[in-house]
């Protein structure tokens, strides 16, 4: 979801957008399922009774692009190693998730011998949730889905890049986090996330 429209990114090549007010009904269940996250689809927290107690937080990134290759030897177990190298993006207030995105599109294969490397290049989106006016605890999690099981077979570390943050969120206003993306000095470096300042 960005901003107020739907973005859906074909496997065949190309975008659908649509208008959130024309969304009647989202069902995510398989998604949900793999990702064992039911908040996954929700992205408010608590009960709201007006907006004159609650307010908005936002994530935005200064840099976007990141990438994620993980090997499968001889086709073994295809369909886990595609769902470790999915990319998941999360936000969590006070510790529960509030705003999930999951890009399982592989964008290049690279062919070593009996060896496929499938690559996952990722633009992340911005995130955003309605929360109750006060004091919050924020985090923003990247990181690949089933990392663990999946760990020696990526080519470097599997992503896991995390910040977080307190923050005062007013009412019917916006609290954002301008976040960067900073891949080290060295290309195998594991990235991180900073604050940027506006």
């Amino acid at each position: 979801m960005v901003a107020d429209t739907l973005l859906f990114r074909l496997s065949f090549g190309g975008e659908v957008r649509v208008p959130r007010e024309r969304i009647v009904w989202i069902d995510l269940t398989d998604s949900v399922r793999v990702m064992e996250s039911p908040a996954a689809t929700t992205p408010e927290l608590g009960a709201v009774s007006s907006p004159n107690d609650s307010g908005e937080v936002a994530v935005t990134f200064k840099d976007r692009r990141l990438s994620s290759k993980i090997v499968i030897t001889k086709k073994k177990d295809w369909d886990g190693h595609l769902r470790a190298n999915w990319i998941v993006q999360t936000l969590l207030v006070d510790g529960e998730e509030v705003h999930t995105v999951v890009d399982s599109v592989m964008d290049k294969t690279i062919y070593k011998g009996p060896d496929r490397i499938l690559k996952n290049d990722v633009e992340l989106v911005d995130m955003f949730a309605r929360v109750p006016a006060g004091s919050h605890q924020c985090a923003v999690l990247v990181r690949n889905y089933g990392a663990d099981t999946y760990r020696e077979r990526f080519d470097g570390e599997p992503l896991h890049v995390e910040f977080t943050a307190d923050v005062q969120v007013y009412d019917g206003r916006e609290t954002r986090l301008h976040l960067g993306l900073d891949r080290g000095r060295f290309r195998t470096k594991l990235p991180r996330l900073y604050r940027v300042e506006q």
